[in-house]
């Protein structure tokens, strides 16, 4: 099979010169570290950050939660479910606007968080111990400062 042109553009890409790519692919490898340590509490990294912040906000509308984790609200309300139905998070509408639903930490949500936290907690020492000659704390800084539209 004869090989295709790639133009520049397409070459500097397969280089590894796209930012979205290499994030994407960092992302998914950290995720997989970080979700491999939680698997003992039932839980991914995706869904501890949700209990911490509702554990933070206590009065948190499901909106709020999406926006913080840059979410469509449906695709949240759809990873939240196994949460409530383990009974870690509850849910009631909102006291003036009924549309909205307000999210809780439930008494055992608390007791899967702090649990988790320990795990979570030797997940980030692994990523320290792997990269001791990065400044993750700065560039995890530096990541939330990019800018975008």
């Amino acid at each position: 099979m004869t090989r295709l042109e790639l133009s520049p553009e397409a070459q500097e890409a397969l280089a590894g010169g796209c930012y979205c790519l290499a994030a994407r692919r960092l992302a998914r490898r950290i995720t997989r570290l970080y979700d491999e340590k939680l698997v003992g509490c039932d839980l991914t990294i995706s869904q501890f950050g949700q209990l911490l912040l509702i554990a933070e906000n206590p009065e948190i509308t499901v909106q709020d939660l999406a926006d913080a984790f840059d979410l469509n609200q449906s695709a949240l309300s759809r990873g939240l479910q196994p949460m409530q139905t383990k009974g870690w998070i509850s849910s009631r509408s909102h006291s003036v606007d009924k549309r909205k639903r307000i999210l809780s930490l439930t008494t055992d949500g608390l007791a899967q968080v702090n649990k988790a936290s320990a795990l979570w907690k030797e997940a980030q020492e692994e990523m320290e111990s792997q990269n001791s000659d990065q400044n993750l704390v700065g560039l995890a800084r530096e990541m939330t400062e990019l800018k975008f539209r």
